[in-house]
């Protein structure tokens, strides 16, 4: 993930006022390296973890990092859609 673009998110979050981040640089590195990291440790096979399970626990952990309400079924909902969408059309 682009740290720029990722940051620009975060700045975006602050100034609407929907998360409370004191420093978005750390924040945009610890976003990235976790998820990095997850991914680095599952393709290994250090990982055993379902991709979807693995999935729900970085986002939900980033979720509440951020103070950012959720539901479990909202975030399920949002990645079932994207497991089983047209990633050519996500691109676009």
């Amino acid at each position: 993930m682009n740290l720029i673009y990722l940051k620009g998110i975060l700045e975006h979050l602050n100034k609407s006022h929907l998360s409370d981040i004191s420093d978005i640089n750390v924040t945009s590195i610890l976003l990235t390296h976790s998820i990095s990291g997850v991914i680095t440790y599952w393709l290994d096979e250090r990982l055993t973890s379902d991709l979807k399970d693995m999935i729900f626990s970085l986002c939900t952990y980033h979720l509440r990092a951020l103070k950012i309400d959720f539901t479990a079924e909202d975030v399920n909902q949002y990645i079932d859609e994207v497991l089983t969408s047209d990633y050519e059309e996500l691109l676009k």
